[in-house]
């Protein structure tokens, strides 16, 4: 039975209902004159388990221009959910690292992905940069 000598399916759940997880997700991106947004990955899907996000850190390897490029959101749900770098946090327009740390109040809606969007000056049109390369973490939390 499941408590005397555990069955492999007791196994499974018990790693999946409990197991570690790593914490981050992470993508990279390098700009193809096609496309207006990302997704830097998926956060997992475990019912018990609220998500937070804890940090973001990215990595300007080439500055992004062209497209009307301005700056980038990111943006959890989606991109329909609440903002976690908003256009003052990174300049993407300049290559660097920037470490954005979050206060953990930004739950991250489960099994959906974490976006990062080009957007022009205006704040609300895509933009869709010619050129720019960028590698963005997000570091999270869970409760539950």
């Amino acid at each position: 039975n499941d408590t005397s000598i555990p069955t492999s399916a007791a196994i499974v759940d018990y790693v999946e209902n409990n197991g570690g997880e790593g914490l981050i997700i992470r993508g990279a991106f390098t700009a193809n004159s096609s496309d207006s947004s990302f997704a830097i990955g998926t956060m997992p899907n475990i019912s018990s388990r609220t998500y937070y996000a804890d940090k973001i850190v990215l990595k300007v390897g080439t500055a992004f221009s062209g497209g009307s490029f301005n700056h980038i959101l990111i943006k959890e749900n989606a991109g329909a959910g609440s903002t976690l770098v908003a256009s003052a946090d990174c300049d993407a327009a300049t290559a660097g690292s920037y470490i954005i740390d979050l206060d953990g109040d930004d739950t991250l809606t489960k099994n959906a992905t974490v976006l990062v969007q080009f957007k022009q000056s205006n704040g609300s049109t895509a933009s869709v940069p010619t050129a720019g390369v960028i590698t963005a973490t997000v570091h999270y939390n869970y409760t539950g």
